[in-house]
């Protein structure tokens, strides 16, 4: 090896660590609800029901995306639970009474709470908390008589959102005040 070629290895790592402050440093400006537009929801969310695999995942175009297979085969049914311009974080997924119950971000940092009976295809979507009250991936549970969701709102307050089954009603209450988390 020559002795030039270490000095170009390091001027190269310089010269990458330079642009990635620069980088840095041009999007620190960034208002929060700019920033909410430009997040980018990451990683698939994935639940068991009897036998079958359930995955929920962030599509093109801030799409929302299912999955199911039926486990020991490799057939799976994609479909599309909400489209173009609808999802802002990674969903979360559950089971609740044999279908799958999905929570996502919005635009506009809206909360939205999607279900759908297997095998139809159609998907049912329900505003959970409006406009300006979500600010991170929710997570969602049931209970087989409720759905539960907690997600990070405004203040960096800690929220739990909880319906009953058949019910399009949340009921909201605040676990940790402002500033709590974030």
């Amino acid at each position: 090896m020559r002795r030039t070629e270490p000095r170009r290895w390091r001027l190269a790592v310089v010269s990458v660590a330079a642009a990635a402050g620069a980088l840095t440093l041009s999007l620190a400006p960034l208002t929060p609800a700019l920033a909410s537009i430009v997040t980018t929801a990451t990683g698939p969310s994935m639940t068991d029901n009897h036998g079958s695999a359930n995955i929920a995942v962030a599509g093109p175009d801030n799409s929302l995306r299912f999955y199911r297979a039926v486990y020991s085969t490799t057939i799976w049914q994609a479909e599309t639970v909400a489209g173009a311009g609808t999802t802002y974080s990674a969903p979360s997924i559950t089971v609740n009474n044999g279908g799958p119950n999905i929570a996502a971000m919005g635009t506009q940092d809206y909360l939205t709470f999607y279900w759908a009976v297997y095998g139809t295809g159609t998907w049912h979507a329900e505003s959970v908390a409006g406009v300006g009250t979500t600010f991170s991936a929710p997570s969602i549970t049931s209970d087989g008589i409720s759905a539960s969701i907690s997600a990070v709102g405004a203040g960096d307050q800690l929220m739990f959102y909880k319906a009953a089954d058949g019910t399009t009603t949340w009921h909201a209450v605040t676990v940790a005040g402002p500033g709590s988390v974030g």
